[in-house]
């Protein structure tokens, strides 16, 4: 879509919103992602939008808890500066129903005061039927290794303070609760999506920071907030940035993959 193009009415339109990004907000939570604040200097890392966009759904009722995010898509077409006010308007692009309950996509777009774009997410979440969780789509790889042709660039192990630092802000219960995580089939307690997408976006920034990109994350497993990750880039390609990124967990199983599918720096 055109980035100043007007949507097509959805399912549902949430309340229209500032989102304003403070240097010590940005800190805290990249920190918690294990990214190093530094890299982005005053410039606004944008995976944190996403952490708007529940925010959002909060005010427009939607609740939290439970919620599984599947995929997650972000374009930056101009970048913000920490402390630049922008607006936040978001819609519903679809409800449709899945073997585990309900797929959702949902849009969320950031334009400065002069109306142009700063940024645009594309949110894909499955609100989970309990009784069904654990019902296969039959789309996962087979017996491939995800670390084939890849080189590992990092490895952390997760901390439930971390975790929670992250999604404090923006409730679900499934990041925070044992037990609640329990009735879901999750051992503990499990960590947002969007904390490892932005640990893999860290590696986008390690030269420079991007002034345009389109990258989307596909959320293949759980990672809780105890687990052990390690994070792997595609073999050199001449590129200033890698255009695949894959987080593996301690069984040697993709968790996450960032496909990049265009970058620009300055």
């Amino acid at each position: 879509m055109d980035e100043n193009q007007s949507p097509i009415a959805g399912l549902m339109s949430f309340p229209e919103r500032e989102a304003t990004r403070d240097h010590a907000y940005q800190e805290r939570k990249l920190k918690a992602c294990g990214v190093d604040p530094a890299l982005y200097g005053d410039s606004v890392e944008t995976g944190l939008f996403g952490q708007d966009c529940f925010k959002a759904m909060t005010a427009g009722g939607v609740v939290l808890d439970g919620m599984v995010h599947m995929a997650q898509r972000f374009e930056l077409l101009a970048p913000a500066r920490l402390g630049e006010r922008l607006g936040q308007r978001g819609w519903v692009a679809s409800d449709e129903p899945d073997p585990r309950g309900r797929r959702i996509v949902q849009v969320f777009e950031f334009p400065r005061r002069d109306g142009a774009l700063s940024a645009r997410a594309e949110m894909f979440r499955l609100k989970p039927d309990p009784e069904k969780m654990g019902t296969s789509r039959g789309t996962r790889r087979g017996a491939e290794d995800p670390r084939a042709n890849m080189l590992q660039i990092a490895e952390k192990t997760m901390q439930p303070r971390d975790v929670t630092a992250f999604s404090e802000d923006v409730g679900n219960l499934i990041h925070f609760d044992p037990d609640f995580a329990g009735r879901y089939g999750y051992r503990a307690p499990i960590s947002q999506g969007i904390q490892t997408m932005i640990w893999m976006m860290g590696a986008l920034a390690e030269k420079a920071i991007p002034t345009r990109f389109d990258v989307t994350a596909r959320f293949a497993r759980p990672i809780h907030w105890d687990d052990t990750v390690t994070l792997w880039r595609d073999a050199e390609t001449g590129t200033p940035a890698p255009r695949l990124l894959r987080a593996i967990n301690a069984e040697g199983k993709l968790a996450a993959e960032l496909r990049v599918d265009h970058i620009d720096y300055e």
